[in-house]
């Protein structure tokens, strides 16, 4: 039954059950309203004039609205002409590979407040400037929304959940927007663009996908304000460009952020705490730019590169890591990492593996096990101007090389505030430490520069075991136990340092062929104390103020010239006995 009424030249044409919808479309004009009562119509429908197409619900809540069964499998509603408007329907069945509920091939469409399940895809959108909103577009075999090769279409407060592939797939398209849908608990992605670019993803809820977004060959996207959870990646841009992913927020996810071969993306301002893995991973992703986000009170990493080089990661917090490292670098290059918050992780602060020219600087790091570790094979990187505090180590470096560390302030590290093992040419300079039973220890270390570091309250402050052709430099040493200690070690140049109010000076034990020049040491006990040690020179010091200027046990073949002495309870301490400290007789020896 088709009835027809008129308003304002616009005619109102309902349909009853068992009435053809199509014979509506055909006699109708554009501008007309086609009004669907309840009930159940099969049939597929072309419409090729700028109609509206209207669900009726019935006057009770037991009577819902109508439902159009696809025939034969194809799509549903086909929507050829402009500016038409579907709404207030139940459609299902368009189950042929590709059918659609509603397949729009028009421009200015309106998609509004229809319910889709049992489709292959939910809506699928083939041109410009429509918008779609409202709809339920779940339980779908493919896709909830398929945009394909279109532009300038919206997206907005539809719900797309328990589809098999994804809740929303945009393809070869741009200018497009899509806020406020909620994606979730499909059984692949939540979004997805796909060569695709301009378009902006904001305000949508992603839960319990495979993934939450992913952009894949997608460039020059927005994407912010988007909730993912419970997914295994929340954000995932793959083979993308210069997208914003900013302001979101992804939590117990695998994980958070998850770049592959992924370049120039800014990834900002988002929360991305408490996921079971890591908050962000780089995999084979060069320049990016991460800044202002919350990754803390992860599982595994705050941030984790592999592979990757050229990225600015700045003003983030990578805290609270609760079986991992705040930042992991392997086999990457060239970053920078500075002005972050990296503290209280259950391992390290910050761990650097196989990496070059990497730069951690600005950051604070407190309380974590060790604060900043490179190994591997490392070179060229520089950790400076770095607040590090607690935990066992500030800065571990093993097996690397032509690294520098400077200007830091290492504060109450439990075991050593910098500790150098198997390392060639590290510079270590400007660092304030204090309040750490080893201040700066090598071990197994060559050709590095230790010079201009303020050192304090350490029960050992420089220890060097084993090495061999490292120089000391202009270092200042207060209130130590020990401030300069050598085990084993040869070849070393120890000048110009100065010590004062320290227990011990410069002791060399075991060690041979180290130079000791131009330094000033006022301590408590043997300023210069060499035992089992030869050929050594001690020249050009001022020591002054100890209970023994120098003293040599068990120790030969050394060379002492031109030093002053004076001023010390006992001058010079030998294995013969003990020559006064006075200035006429110890000044040159």
């Amino acid at each position: 039954m088709i009835n027809i009424s008129y308003v304002s030249g616009a005619a109102a044409i309902s349909i009853g059950h068992g009435g053809s919808i199509q014979k509506a479309i055909d006699a109708a004009f554009p501008g007309d309203t086609i009004e669907i009562q309840p009930g159940v119509y099969r049939e597929s429908i072309i419409i090729n004039k700028s109609i509206t197409l209207r669900g009726i619900t019935g006057q009770t809540a037991m009577t819902e609205r109508p439902l159009i069964l696809a025939g034969d499998g194809e799509d549903i509603i086909l929507i050829s002409a402009d500016g038409v408007c579907v709404e207030g329907l139940n459609l299902s069945g368009a189950t042929g590979w590709c059918g659609a509920a509603v397949n729009v091939m028009a421009q200015r469409c309106i998609i509004a407040n229809n319910t889709m399940q049992g489709n292959a895809i939910g809506i699928l959108v083939s041109n410009d400037s429509n918008t779609i909103a409202g709809n339920d577009v779940n339980d779908n075999y493919l896709a909830g929304l398929v945009i394909f090769s279109a532009r300038d279409n919206h997206i907005f407060n539809n719900s797309l959940c328990w589809n098999n592939q994804a809740g929303i797939m945009v393809i070869d398209s741009e200018d497009n927007t899509i806020a406020c849908n909620n994606a979730s608990e499909n059984m692949g992605i939540g979004i997805k663009l796909y060569q695709s670019s301009h378009t902006i993803i904001r305000d949508n809820s992603m839960v319990t996908n495979d993934y939450g977004v992913v952009l894949s060959n997608s460039n020059n996207n927005s994407i912010y304000n988007n909730s993912a959870v419970n997914n295994d990646y929340g954000f995932y841009p793959y083979m993308s460009s210069g997208n914003a992913i900013a302001n979101n927020t992804a939590s117990k996810n695998d994980y958070a952020v998850y770049l592959w071969d992924a370049h120039d993306n800014i990834i900002s301002d988002n929360d991305l705490q408490s996921n079971d893995g890591c908050g962000i991973t780089l995999f084979f992703s060069d320049e990016n730019r991460f800044e202002g986000n919350d990754a803390r009170h992860n599982d595994q990493y705050g941030i984790h590169l592999i592979s990757s080089s050229g990225n600015i990661i700045s003003r983030n917090l990578f805290s609270n890591i609760s079986a991992g490292s705040g930042a992991c670098f392997e086999d990457s290059s060239a970053n920078v990492f500075s002005f972050n918050h990296v503290n209280a992780n259950s391992e390290q602060g910050v761990l650097l593996v196989n990496g070059r020219r990497n730069a951690i600087a600005s950051n604070t790091i407190c309380e974590n096990p060790e604060a900043v570790v490179i190994s591997g094979l490392s070179e060229d990187n520089t950790i400076s101007a770095n607040h590090i505090e607690g935990g066992d180590f500030g800065v571990s470096i093993s097996g690397a090389g032509n690294s520098t560390v400077s200007d830091n302030a290492l504060l109450r590290n439990k075991a050593a505030a910098i500790h150098l093992n198997s390392s060639r040419n590290i510079s270590i300079n400007g660092n304030d430490i204090r309040q750490c039973p080893a201040g700066l220890l090598l071990e197994s270390c060559r050709d590095c520069r230790l010079s201009a570091n303020n050192l304090s309250n350490s029960a050992s402050a420089i220890l060097l075991r084993n090495s061999s052709g490292n120089s000391l430099e202009a270092n200042s040493f207060w209130n130590c136990n020990s401030a300069i200690r050598m085990a084993g070690s040869s070849g070393n140049s120890i000048q110009s340092n100065a010590l004062s109010g320290d227990a011990g000076g410069m002791v060399l034990e075991g060690s041979s062929q180290n130079n000791l020049i131009n330094n000033t040491v006022e301590v408590k006990d043997a300023g210069i104390a060499l035992i089992s040690s030869s050929g050594c020179s001690i020249m050009a010091n001022i020591v002054k103020g100890c209970h023994q200027g120098v003293k040599l046990v068990g120790s030969s073949h050394n060379r002492l010239c031109y030093n002053n002495i004076s001023g010390n309870f006992e001058g010079l301490y030998l294995d013969e006995g003990v020559y006064p400290s006075t200035p006429a007789a110890m000044r040159s020896i």
